[in-house]
């Protein structure tokens, strides 16, 4: 009897009956089989290859880098062209063309086919987005070419019948820089500067809801020092030859195979800022370009890639979870609140909206540190496809 219990003893001091986490297990791992990446692709190709035919819209994502951004000339020109703005991005069409003059029409009169390649940079005040702030750089084929359609510019947007009040500005300290005000509706002045050198046209165009103030006081000085910084920093950029556009490569840094691909119905705006980008060229494309150009720099950040999904590579797996919690703050602060996260992905973290509340951003949000990346995505669908895509590009990333 005494053995028996001694028996029972033993086997109880081995056997609770409850399981003991091993103590070198990373409790934020990620095990990729209880993933749920829904329809999305779960491998990546080995290359994008050439751009081939798409030859102008890889050289327009290359220019990004050399092109400044509005809050480099003044830093109240936070409010960024995030996704739900779309305004910043290649420059490669008269649709996208108009969003850096006053009007459609004004845009209309360059032969787009004689553009290479473009870039332009689109910013706001916070103040109820009292002042816009448009920087392009278009570059033509010719020389020729790049004055005529400045020339063009600087004739239709002084005769522009949806516009009143045409007068002529000048640039103080650019003197080859042509520029006319209008007045628009709703209280509304415009300013358009105008610059060539060689093939390539720099665009300013400045607007504002205090006619006779903005731009005329302030938006000329404003014209005038976007275009100190674009003309020291086009020093930097080397033009692709035409005649190699098309050997250029999708994906140089090869993170843009590895990121979820763009569904069909995608619109223009978003469809165009696809590819693979710098750190500088990525924040095109944030709600306060000032902000993540610190966090970016913080991080080390060398590549973008966007697609449906994006991929940031960050200096190394601590500065990757550091730009997470950036990122989810951001998210937070545009009318979200933090939701259920993913089975099997501890490390990521979701966004839904406010009840009533419309972020800037699309609506949803899901963000992960994965290595020395971040990964994140935006959609307005059903948050359950949000964190399939999330999951999908985790996949992707490490398994593709």
């Amino acid at each position: 009897m005494a053995a028996a219990v001694g028996l029972l003893g033993g086997c109880a001091t081995v056997d609770t009956g409850v399981a003991i986490r091993d103590p070198n297990q990373d409790p934020m791992a990620v095990n990729a089989a209880l993933l749920d990446s829904g329809p999305f692709a779960r491998k990546a190709p080995t290359s994008l290859g050439k751009a081939g035919d798409d030859g102008s819209l890889v050289e327009s994502i290359r220019m990004s880098e050399y092109v400044i951004l509005p809050y480099q000339a003044d830093p109240a020109l936070t409010r960024g062209s995030g996704a739900k703005l779309g305004k910043s991005g290649p420059v490669t069409s008269t649709d996208r063309l108009r969003d850096f003059v006053h009007s459609g029409d004004v845009a209309s009169v360059v032969d787009m086919d004689l553009v290479v390649a473009g870039f332009g940079m689109y910013a706001e005040s916070r103040d109820q987005a009292s002042v816009n702030s448009a920087n392009a750089v278009l570059r033509f084929k010719t020389p020729e070419d790049a004055q005529k359609a400045a020339d063009d510019l600087l004739a239709a947007a002084t005769a522009d019948t949806k516009a009143t009040n045409p007068r002529p500005a000048e640039i103080p300290g650019h003197p080859d820089t042509r520029a006319v005000v209008v007045d628009g509706d709703y209280n509304n002045t415009y300013l358009t500067a105008l610059t060539t050198q060689g093939p390539l046209l720099l665009i300013q165009g400045i607007g504002g809801r205090d006619q006779g103030t903005i731009p005329v006081d302030s938006g000329i000085p404003l014209a005038g020092k976007l275009l100190d910084l674009q003309l020291a920093e086009l020093g930097r950029y080397t033009p692709t030859p035409i005649d190699k556009l098309a050997d250029q490569l999708w994906d140089p840094s090869t993170l843009l195979a590895r990121t979820v691909p763009a569904h069909d119905r995608i619109g223009y705006r978003l469809k165009g800022r696809l590819g693979s980008y710098t750190a500088h060229g990525a924040l095109a494309y944030e709600m306060d370009a000032g902000a993540m150009a610190q966090a970016f720099e913080n991080a080390g950040v060398e590549n973008v890639a966007v697609r449906r999904t994006r991929i940031i590579e960050t200096r190394d797996a601590a500065a990757a979870v550091d730009l997470v919690e950036t990122l989810s703050n951001q998210a937070a602060a545009d009318k979200r609140t933090t939701s259920a996260g993913i089975n099997g992905f501890p490390s990521a973290r979701c966004f839904e909206p406010i009840p009533d509340k419309m972020p800037w951003e699309r609506p949803n949000y899901c963000v992960a540190p994965v290595d020395n990346y971040a990964i994140d995505v935006y959609s307005d669908e059903d948050l359950n496809i949000t964190r399939q895509l999330l999951s999908a590009q985790y996949l992707l990333l490490t398994q593709g």
